[in-house]
């Protein structure tokens, strides 16, 4: 946090960081004196600006991340009967949505150590009649294998979902990602490379999706509250469909235009301190830094994969000792107590070594490159102690 009060007193070195200052509190208190502060004119300012930035999509601004997964399955027609294919080694809102909908979630490997995300190879054997969707998570904000799944996809007539909670302003081959598929899913949580606090984002080049998937954000209604506000004409409103409560606010939207017009400076701060923390950590043997481009990546997490011999929880705790934040992006899902229940023989070894391997170190763009230093030096140092022990 930039503006002289910290909420991360407690690390000397914090995972993350937000960046609000004097244009963040200035768009809320704009917001609150123009009296209108739920989903509303902020709203759609932010989804046109939002729009312009990937290319222009039709963008449906929604309360989180994993609302727009729920829309974007919902939206494509997914229900009891279908089979959604969906990574293992992810976050687990992007596989719990398939659930609510009554569908199968089939999950998936990753492609190896360098390359978590899933891949056409990866995913072939799960394919059956039944498949009507897949779910390609952009990991860390990397992109790789993301031309080749849309060609799968189209090729077979599967819709393609992208969580692209990662990948704020990545770019691969030309494109944003969150635009390959037939719908792109956005996060704006608070340590992601943007931030409305809570909130998240549809995005699709299918205009009769995105009406479908705003008015099931909004009770299935056929007019919002702000449209029959601003028009008189509209007296009421239809339910043409169940829907949910998945609106965001002119709040939240007025921290993500300012958040959104600083991306591009934060992403390239990033780059850089990607670059020196691959640069320090490049001779540790045995240690693996996944992705290669990292110069067209949003870098959302710097994560690392420990030599094999290596404690991850040890490390951890040493690194805590010097005050170093770290974290875990993620445990597989399938290793999960209710997931156990519903797959209990699947193996992934891919994943699963990820998930027992992969460290997350600290990556903000106000970090500076003297904390990079620091913490690639204390992390080289508990490793060369644990080689010996």
């Amino acid at each position: 946090m930039r503006s002289g009060r910290s909420q991360t007193l407690a690390w000397k070195i914090p995972l993350f960081d937000t960046d609000f200052g004097a244009e963040e509190e200035e768009a809320l208190i704009a917001v609150i004196r123009r009296g209108w502060v739920s989903a509303g004119p902020e709203t759609q300012e932010f989804e046109r600006e939002f729009s312009e930035f990937l290319g222009g999509p039709e963008v449906v601004f929604l309360s989180s991340g994993t609302a727009s997964i729920h829309l974007a399955l919902a939206s494509v027609g997914i229900g009891p009967g279908d089979e959604v294919i969906a990574p293992a080694f992810t976050y687990i809102a992007t596989c719990s949505p398939v659930l609510w909908l009554g569908a199968r979630l089939r999950l998936a490997d990753s492609a190896s150590l360098k390359n978590p995300n899933i891949s056409p190879e990866t995913v072939e054997g799960l394919v059956n009649e039944r498949t009507k969707a897949i779910i390609f998570l952009h990991y860390a904000g990397f992109s790789e294998g993301i031309a080749e799944m849309a060609r799968f996809c189209e090729e077979r007539g599967i819709a393609l979902i992208e969580d692209a909670a990662h990948t704020h302003g990545s770019v691969s081959g030309g494109r944003k990602p969150g635009t390959f598929g037939k719908v792109g899913c956005f996060s704006f949580f608070a340590n992601k490379n943007m931030t409305s606090g809570e909130g998240g984002a549809l995005v699709t080049f299918d205009k009769q999706l995105a009406e479908r998937a705003r008015r099931m954000a909004s009770h299935g209604r056929t007019a919002a509250a702000w449209d029959r506000f601003r028009d008189s004409a509209l007296k009421t409103y239809d339910i043409t469909e169940m829907g949910y409560n998945y609106k965001a606010t002119d709040m939240q939207a007025a921290l993500a235009r300012v958040q959104l017009r600083k991306l591009p400076e934060a992403n390239r701060k990033r780059v850089e301190l990607v670059r020196l923390y691959r640069e320090l950590l490049s001779d540790i043997p045995g240690l693996v830094i996944p992705f290669d481009d990292y110069e067209s990546s949003a870098n959302y997490i710097f994560p690392i994969v420990l030599p094999e011999e290596v404690g991850r929880l040890s490390v951890m705790e040493s690194l805590a000792d010097a005050g170093i934040q770290t974290s875990v992006h993620y445990p597989a899902v399938h290793t999960f107590t209710y997931y156990r229940k519903l797959f209990p023989e699947l193996r992934l070894p891919v994943a699963e070594e990820l998930a027992s391997r992969e460290l997350s170190l600290p990556l903000y763009p106000h970090m500076g490159e003297d904390k990079v230093r620091f913490v690639a030096e204390k992390l080289s140092e508990i490793l060369r102690t644990q080689g010996r022990n």
